[in-house]
């Protein structure tokens, strides 16, 4: 999914750059507190995740599992800091690795190091939710590729009551009110989500939404929304 964005030629390039590597069980293919110098894709296998556990506790505990088709290894690379946990081998299988300074050249600096970062904050956010965070990371980053993040100030009224609405809206932080002409209905926070009302009927918004504070949304046109949730 993170080089979904990639013209054909780039894709080329980067399947170029990849190093094939096979790995048995119990191999650590890096450790919480390396540096991080590579990019991982799992081509065929089983790894496992694994984080300290916060002091005074002892040893580790799995965080998850990764298998063909997860990728692993960015965030060190993008953020620049030292390896957040601990990757294991399960089984036998075979990654395929891209070195910090092609991962660089051929996906950062194509897509661009701010928008990767955001496709991954936004997917992690995702992961939090009931409504979507069963779903593979991979989808999640399929999701986040299709959303807007949006800013909004107190005051701004997002959706208005009896008109077209065309947006799905996930709250990523701040706080909305949703109000019809009785007054408040209820008040709407991070992780709450609105718009799919007017989407699923086709019809006009019920309620008016209003942001009481700086907020941020992710928004998914109609198309996107619907395409992603006839899914499930």
């Amino acid at each position: 999914p993170l080089f979904q964005m990639l013209a054909d030629q780039d894709l080329k390039a980067v399947a170029g750059a990849m190093v094939p590597e096979s790995f048995a069980p119990g191999r650590e293919i890096f450790r919480e507190g390396d540096p991080g110098d590579a990019f991982y894709v799992v081509q065929g296998g089983e790894l496992e995740v694994l984080k300290r556990r916060p002091a005074p506790a002892q040893g580790t505990h799995t965080v998850t599992r990764l298998g063909p088709g997860d990728s692993f290894g960015e965030i060190a690379l993008l953020e620049g800091t030292d390896r957040s946990s601990t990757v294991r081998a399960v089984s036998f299988g075979r990654l395929l690795r891209m070195p910090r300074t092609q991962f660089w050249q051929l996906a950062v600096s194509t897509v661009g190091a701010t928008r990767i970062r955001e496709l991954l904050q936004n997917a992690a956010f995702l992961r939090r939710l009931v409504l979507v965070g069963d779903w593979p990371f991979e989808d999640l980053l399929r999701f986040a590729r299709r959303c807007e993040s949006v800013r909004y100030q107190a005051g701004d009224r997002v959706v208005r009551k009896d008109e077209p609405n065309a947006w799905f809206f996930l709250i990523y932080d701040g706080t909305f009110e949703l109000r019809t002409g009785a007054g408040v209905l209820r008040h709407l926070e991070a992780g709450d989500y609105f718009g799919e009302i007017s989407l699923l009927n086709d019809g006009l918004a019920n309620a008016d939404v209003i942001a009481i504070e700086e907020s941020r949304c992710l928004a998914m046109g109609r198309d996107d929304f619907l395409e992603f949730f006839a899914r499930d």
